[in-house]
């Protein structure tokens, strides 16, 4: 939003009113826009994150199977991005993931082994199938 300010300031200079006043009304849609998203993005990342804590305090025995996702793309053989996703499934189908740094999710990770015992801890195809058959499959009993 503010550099949308400033490219209105700096950019209308010297412009015809009618110019200045669309480049003006562009700039402020773009900033608006993007402060939008912004706030939206932080919030949906807020409320997953406290509703992952209300479920490992209160309800541990829903979460099923967690594991994580890392993707790195190396065009050219130069490592330009990479995003590390964490995947929690539950009992009842639904899927919780966050994206954090891959030492983060490593933690959180230990941390889930502690509080949730019961769960599969790990990605793999048989794995997936018997979530897909029934989310029971894959709770430990001790």
């Amino acid at each position: 939003m503010f550099a949308s300010i400033a490219v209105l300031v700096n950019a209308t200079q010297g412009l015809p009113f009618q110019t200045a006043f669309a480049v003006g009304i562009f700039c402020m849609l773009v900033g608006f826009t993007g402060l939008y998203f912004i706030l939206h993005a932080l919030l949906r990342y807020s409320a997953q994150r406290n509703y992952l804590i209300v479920l490992v305090e209160n309800n541990p025995n829903l979460v099923a199977w967690v594991y994580y996702v890392k993707i790195e793309n190396f065009p050219f053989g130069v490592r330009f991005i990479q995003y590390t996703t964490l995947y929690i499934h539950l009992l009842n189908q639904e899927k919780i993931t966050l994206q954090m740094p891959e030492e983060d999710i490593l933690d959180l990770m230990q941390l889930l082994r502690c509080r949730i015992p019961n769960a599969t801890y790990g990605y793999s195809k048989y794995k997936e199938q018997l979530y897909n058959i029934s989310p029971d499959l894959l709770v430990n009993e001790y």
